[in-house]
């Protein structure tokens, strides 16, 4: 394919040749969302920079008309192409200007939900390896974008070439659009209509409306966020569902948020649908938890370190932390001129905040020794923004800027380090909880909206255990109340209330519609590398909160019912799209944390050999992995014209659009010892499949409690990973899958038996003869022009591994192209190999073909240009083949 943007290139490109997937979904009736996926096949066009926003607008238009001309945008308006032109100004349809991060922070409207944003990513050096632009293009009345949710999305990741130019790969589109049978505002006559477009902009979030509004919910005021249009005919002509947050307040005086979404006409608010609390549950020393007992290396039992157990006995599996601030400094995290975290007083539950002002900084003072006790409250407030720190400086060291992750959510975070739930019990605080809350939003759609008035989040933690407090010394004089310990202690806890706010700071939403949030994952994977648990078996590896105990785990097996088309899903998957979720939600987050942790178990998390390396490959995975879900929640955030869907394909996608846009991740340890490596680009079959094995992709209509089905077209060189150990029993995925496998690969390796992550040994033979490759098809459908090209290169004994990309690799001859049927396989070969000195070598074999190619034969993927370690390249791909062998030859 040629990347330019001259006509010669723009007809060389059909992604119905390379291995595209779509995937159509009806929601709420007369809504569609549909998403289309090309990542091995991606749009190129040159950019211009002086002019970046047109040039990519312009080139996105071209993309959409190429779509359609093939086919791959069924349903989509051909007034939505059509405004989206050269050179259009369309009063109901357009693109959203690029507008976030800000330009000018201090500008009025600086903090407009609606326009489309950039993703920056800087390295530990300050550069900027990865640039990608999310372009969003939606419903306007009057110059004023509604929040419709009815538009598109697509993402266009930015490279610079050797030759200086700026090349934009699309990789694919999301959208969502009325059914053929309702009408839009695209779908009339604005001359004949009676309300003009003015007009009914201003009747969308009218006073009187809103009085209705708040009138019908019991709310004190309210803001219209968004406004979908349906054309009725008739009096009122259109009917308009509103969606938005108001406030009311407690008994106790504290304010509480809710979203709404009622269904009316332009002058009438109508009925309600839906009203959902905004709320998600779940420099001095000081001696902290560095993680979370049970996961310590340590001779103690896991009884000894449960949280109900004494100071004294707990104490032993902490470790003094520096750097922290010292009273009368505040608990506050800044960087870059932005408050990131703050840890506020919370005078309805603590003796000593009492009379503190709303918001108001916690100060602790840290005079060193064994302060503060464990059961107590100063504990909690250290630990919390001990913990919470520690995320946002990953954050931060992942490349992506806090501040320009919260589009939506505003900064700082507020950390309510002993307080209670305003849903449910524990309103007091006594309860193990934690939640998140979110303030809403001041104002209504229309704006301006600055950057302070975007909503802002308050973490919510109660304690981490009922059945024991413990006092202060009494001096006499002041109060010694009895004091739990903190859930604000467990970091496990807290990653998990992380999955909110990540997704308020990016989405605009609590919670994802398909399950309740990431937040199981994140905890799973960001502690597994270094928790003692991961190397005491199945059950222990598998508990996700084995300290502050919810018997939730991140290891189900699909053949349980915990199944994307399965037993355990099916109720959450019939929810509408309006309403919130309900309680199965909870136990689909188990299932989307068992399909992430399978992929951090793929891309090296079941390495636990002890070497150097192999502690690195481990460390690797879980911050890429990391990495992953945080990007991808970011480019979730296409509320506006594209809205989250009850569907996690729609996130699986997301994750390949992070993974393709990455090119080089790099991150330190916590010490600067070590970093953390890996080209991105190499990931995407893995976390397509580990959904796969969890159940996603299964026949539609039906109930099933297994693995999903392959991708049509998926031709594979078998290596030895063809099953997996579950919580209950061991799971047949057959030859070609990724079932996780240890990475490790020891330098004196000789021919014996392959690793598992490698060729079998009848998949790539060497004989007299030569090489010859044995290429088989897990699709369902022939896999047509099948080729192999096979290299190798000399490994000198106990040297290290060498390098995809790196000179040294010498290329055979190739062969003719074959097709090969579903579920069945064909020979490649012989290869002429014969080398003229040396003793032990590694062969490597590729197999590719229109419909199901490799990664390294994509030249926007950064794999197939930047030295890449052979086992990232290899494991990652079943396209791809490695044989280890010796001289003489057998």
């Amino acid at each position: 394919m040629a990347i330019a943007d001259e006509p010669a290139g723009h007809s060389a490109w059909n992604p119905t040749r390379h291995g595209a997937w779509s995937s159509r979904q009806a929601t709420d009736g007369e809504l569609t969302a549909a998403s289309l996926r090309h990542p091995m096949s991606p749009f190129v066009r040159t950019v211009d920079r002086s002019r970046i926003a047109t040039s990519l607008q312009n080139s996105a238009h071209e993309y959409l008309t190429r779509l359609r001309e093939f086919g791959e945008t069924e349903g989509l308006p051909q007034q939505w192409l059509d405004a989206l032109g050269p050179g259009k100004d369309d009063p109901t349809f357009g693109w959203m200007p690029i507008g976030w991060p800000p330009e000018n922070e201090a500008d009025e409207d600086a903090g407009n939900p609606f326009v489309s944003f950039r993703l920056g990513r800087k390295t530990m050096e300050g550069a900027e390896p990865d640039q990608t632009v999310v372009l969003l293009a939606s419903e306007r009345l009057s110059g004023k974008f509604i929040g419709s949710g009815l538009g598109l999305s697509m993402v266009a990741n930015l490279r610079s070439t050797a030759e200086g130019e700026l090349n934009a790969h699309f990789i694919g589109i999301s959208a969502s659009f009325y059914g053929p049978d309702t009408r839009g505002l695209e779908s009339v006559d604005w001359e004949e209509v009676r309300t003009k477009p003015a007009q009914l902009l201003a009747q969308l979030h009218s006073e009187e409306v809103k009085r209705d509004i708040a009138s019908m919910l019991g709310l004190t005021s309210i803001s219209v966020r968004g406004a979908r249009l349906i054309w009725v005919d008739g009096e009122d002509e259109w009917q308009v569902e509103r969606r938005g947050t108001g406030r009311s307040h407690s008994s106790s005086g504290e304010a509480i948020s809710y979203f709404f979404t009622v269904v009316g006409t332009p002058k009438k608010a109508g009925k309600v649908l839906g009203r959902v609390m905004l709320q998600a549950h779940a420099v001095g020393d000081a001696r902290l938890f560095p993680i979370d007992p049970p996961s310590q290396a340590t001779n103690q039992g896991y009884g000894k370190s449960r949280p109900s157990r004494s100071d004294d006995e707990l104490d032993y599996y902490r470790t003094t932390v520096s750097g922290l601030p010292y009273y009368p400094r505040p608990l506050v995290l800044s960087s870059g001129g932005h408050e990131w975290l703050r840890v506020v007083q919370c005078p309805g539950f603590v003796l000593a905040d009492h009379g503190a002002p709303a918001n108001s900084p916690k100060s602790v003072n840290l005079p060193g020794g064994t302060k503060p006790p464990v059961h107590s409250d100063d504990f909690a407030a250290v630990s919390a923004f001990y913990n919470v720190s520690r995320i946002f400086n990953r954050l931060a060291a992942y490349g992506l800027d806090p501040f320009a992750y919260f589009r939506i959510g505003s900064l700082p975070l507020r950390l309510a380090y002993r307080s209670g739930m305003q849903a449910g019990p524990g309103k007091d605080g006594r309860t193990v909880n934690a939640c998140v809350q979110v303030d809403g939003w001041p104002f209504d759609f229309v704006g301006p909206t600055a950057v302070g008035d975007r909503p802002g989040m308050e973490m919510h933690l109660a304690w981490a255990d009922m059945s024991r407090r413990e006092r202060k010394s009494w001096n006499s004089i002041d109060p010694s109340p009895a004091e739990p310990i903190g859930i604000a202690a467990d970091d496990r806890w807290i990653w998990h209330e992380i999955g909110h706010v990540l997704l308020v700071a990016a989405v605009g939403e609590l919670e994802l519609r398909f399950a309740h949030s990431p937040g199981d994952a994140l905890a799973a994977i960001a502690l597994d590398p270094v928790s003692q648990l991961s190397k005491k078996g199945t059950y222990w590896r598998g508990m996700t909160f084995p300290w502050v105990f919810l018997p939730r785990r991140h290891d189900r097996s699909v053949t349980n019912g915990w199944s994307w088309g399965g037993t355990m899903h099916s109720a959450l998957a019939r929810v509408p799209e309006s309403t919130a979720p309900r309680r199965k939600a909870y136990l689909s987050e188990q299932i989307l944390s068992s399909s992430l942790f399978r992929l951090y178990r793929v891309l090296g998390g079941d390495t636990m050999e002890e070497t150097p390396d192999d502690i690195n490959t481990r460390h690797t995975a879980s911050h890429y992995c990391l990495f992953l879900i945080m990007q991808a929640l970011q480019l979730l955030g296409t509320q506006p014209a594209v809205p989250l869907r009850n569907d996690p394909e729609q996130f699986v996608d997301a994750l390949i659009d992070a993974d393709f846009g990455a090119t080089i991740f790099r991150v330190a340890s916590d010490d600067g010892a070590t970093y953390y490596e890996r080209i991105g680009g190499c990931a995407q079959k893995v976390i397509r499949w580990a959904f796969e094995a969890q159940g996603l992709y299964a026949p539609a209509g039906t109930i099933t409690n297994a693995p999903g089905l392959p991708p049509p077209v998926d031709v594979y060189i078998a290596n030895g990973r063809g099953s997996e150990s579950t919580e209950s029993e061991p799971i047949e995925y057959g030859p070609g899958s990724y079932a996780p496998v240890s990475l490790h690969w020891p330098l004196d390796q000789n021919v014996g038996d392959p690793l598992p992550w490698q060729a079998h040994r009848n998949a790539i033979t060497v004989e007299a003869s030569g090489i010859s490759v044995v290429v088989g098809n897990r699709g369902s459908e022939k896999a047509t022009g099948v080729t192999v090209a096979v290299w190798w290169r000399e490994w000198p004994i106990n040297s290290a591994p060498p390098a995809w990309n790196e000179p040294g690799w010498t290329a055979l001859p190739a062969t003719a192209a074959q097709d090969i049927e579903a579920q069945a396989d064909a020979t490649f070969g012989p290869f002429q190999f014969a080398p003229a000195s040396g003793q032990r070598f590694i062969i490597l074999a590729k197999a590719s073909c229109l419909a199901d190619g490799a990664y390294i034969d994509v030249p926007a993927r950064a794999c197939s240009y930047m030295r890449t370690r052979l086992i990232d390249l290899v494991s990652g791909d079943n396209n791809m083949g490695l044989r280890v062998v010796t001289l003489p030859l057998p």
